[in-house]
């Protein structure tokens, strides 16, 4: 299964039509908080595919969850925001991240917030924030992660950069 994860839109969609693009097909899209706009965008852009979105600090307005577990054929993935967690990119805040996920036995934890892409296994967890589609930290370009599972394992997560200058 690939999945699309995204995050940090803050309300700037233009972005998601190149993205969609050049990732389609994708069975799933998590957005992991501060849409800041209009969540039916993606779901309509989407087609088919499932979407599924977690409460950022910037989403004022939103009834969605702070967190989520979804599982994907035996894998559990922990959807959160962070924000609410304190999660701001430091060893003790990913410490934290991490702890949060082993309690609620997942395998994969999903956050945004600090608008900086990672991925990296800690404590057994593979940690992925995709950073932000609208503008990241550091002058680093916009940001998402396809995740592939298969057979309830992850088998491949990748950082992909956007060209703000392609539509």
């Amino acid at each position: 299964m690939k999945i699309l994860i995204i995050g940090d839109t803050h309300g700037m969609d233009d972005l998601f039509a190149t993205v969609k693009r050049a990732e389609a097909p994708f069975e799933m899209l998590l957005h992991l908080g501060d849409v800041e706009g209009e969540k039916r965008v993606y779901e309509e852009k989407c087609g088919s595919a499932q979407v599924l979105f977690v409460k950022g600090n910037c989403d004022d307005y939103s009834d969605d969850p702070l967190d989520r577990i979804i599982n994907i054929d035996g894998s559990r993935i922990y959807m959160t925001h962070g924000h609410y967690l304190n999660v701001d990119g430091t060893e003790e805040s990913l410490h934290v991240l991490c702890g949060m996920a082993i309690k609620k036995k997942a395998d994969i934890v999903a956050f945004g917030h600090t608008h900086v892409p990672l991925i990296e296994i800690r404590d057994g967890v593979l940690l992925l924030n995709p950073g932000s589609l609208a503008f990241n930290a550091m002058g680093m370009p916009p940001s998402y992660i396809t995740l592939e599972i298969h057979k309830g394992l992850p088998v491949e997560a990748e950082i992909h950069f956007v060209n703000k200058n392609r539509r």
